[in-house]
């Protein structure tokens, strides 16, 4: 029995190095993912409060690659996303957050703020 507790402890060992293995190769990932991200000019970043989403977009501007365009998110009490700040301010939003709540494609919402902010320049 003993010999069997030991086979056993074994195993568990080996699993515990492999699900170790696994989850640094994910967190290494994931960190050069946000890292290309903010090359590409793209920052996600939490408010203070807790509630705001704030997204940041660089290089969007040819002349002045480094200015900051944003746009905070928050969920208000009907469960609807609504915007807290846009700098500068875009002329659709209110369509395109109209658009998120219908569609919930954060990853298009964000594209087509992106590209709005650019068309702005």
């Amino acid at each position: 029995q003993k010999e069997k507790l030991q086979k056993s402890v074994e195993n568990l060992e080996h699993d515990l190095r492999e699900a170790k293995k696994y989850a640094s190769e994910q967190v290494e990932e994931l960190e050069l993912r946000v890292k290309n991200y903010e090359r590409l000019g793209l920052r996600f970043v939490r408010v203070e409060d807790g509630s705001t989403l704030k997204i940041s977009f660089t290089q969007i501007d040819a002349s002045e690659p480094c200015r900051e365009f944003c746009v905070g998110l928050q969920i208000n009490s009907d469960d609807e996303y609504e915007v807290t700040v846009c700098e500068p301010s875009l002329e659709r939003l209110p369509t395109l957050i109209k658009d998120l709540n219908s569609s919930n494609d954060f990853a298009a919402f964000v594209r087509i703020v992106r590209k709005e902010f650019k068309a702005a320049c």
